[in-house]
C-alpha cells in the first residue's frame, strides 16, 4: 500500500514538473518572440525588412537648404511634411502595439494601413504569432519619441520617414524591459491616404 501511494505521488510529481517545464518553455519562447519582433529579427511578423545599406547617417532634423534644387519637398512643403510625419507615426505605433486578446482587430488595422505585399508577409506568420502570444498573454505598446520623427524624402506620392520608437510590454503579466530602435518607413499616398510599403530597422 505504501509503495503504491509513493509511486502515485512520484508519478504526479513528474507530471507536475513536466507541466511546469512546458509553461516555462512557452513563456521563454514568448519573451524571445516579443524581443525579436521589436528589434526586427523575426521577419514577416511585423514586416521588418533588411536595412537599406545606405551610408547616409540617420538624421531626424533637416534644413531647407539641404533640399533646394531637388525634387525632395520635405520641409519645403510644411503641410505635406506634417501630414506624412503624422501618418508614419500612427502606422508604426499601430504595427508594434499588440494585445493578445484583440488579435483580429489588430489584423484589420494592419490590413487598412499597409500595402498588399506587406500584408501578405504579415499573414505568413500571423497564426504562429497569434498562438504564441495568446498562450503567453503578450501585450505591447509602441510610442514614437517626441521629436523622434524626420522626413528624409518627400517626392510626389512617395515619402521616406525615420522614426525612433519605444516599445513597452508584458508577457503573462510580467513587464519586459523597454526596447527602443530607430526605424525607416517608406510610404505611398494612395487615393489620398498614406500607406506603408516598407519598414526597415536602422
Amino acid at each position: 500500500m505504501t509503495e503504491t501511494t509513493g509511486g502515485t505521488r512520484g508519478t504526479d510529481g513528474a507530471a507536475a514538473a513536466q507541466r511546469d517545464a512546458r509553461r516555462g518553455m512557452v513563456r521563454a519562447v514568448a519573451i524571445l518572440l516579443a524581443v525579436t519582433v521589436v528589434f526586427g529579427v523575426l521577419a514577416g511578423v511585423f514586416f521588418w525588412r533588411a536595412g537599406t545599406g545606405s551610408d547616409e547617417p540617420l538624421a531626424l532634423s533637416s534644413s531647407r537648404q539641404a533640399y533646394e534644387d531637388t525634387d525632395n519637398r520635405a520641409y519645403l512643403d510644411a503641410d505635406a511634411t506634417a501630414e506624412v510625419s503624422e501618418a508614419a507615426t500612427e502606422i508604426v505605433e499601430m504595427l508594434l502595439s499588440l494585445d493578445y486578446a484583440d488579435f483580429d482587430a489588430h489584423t484589420e488595422q494592419v490590413r487598412a494601413r499597409v500595402d498588399d505585399e506587406m500584408f501578405e508577409e504579415f499573414e505568413l506568420t500571423a497564426e504562429v504569432s497569434r498562438e504564441v502570444n495568446t498562450q503567453a498573454r503578450t501585450v505591447t505598446t509602441a510610442e514614437v519619441f517626441d521629436r523622434g520623427v524626420g522626413v528624409r524624402t518627400l517626392d510626389g506620392d512617395t515619402a521616406v520617414v525615420t522614426l525612433i520608437v519605444d516599445v513597452q510590454g508584458t508577457v503573462d503579466g510580467e513587464p519586459l524591459a523597454n526596447m527602443s530602435s530607430p526605424v525607416q518607413m517608406t510610404l505611398n499616398r494612395i487615393d489620398g491616404e498614406w500607406i506603408a510599403v516598407e519598414l526597415a530597422q536602422l
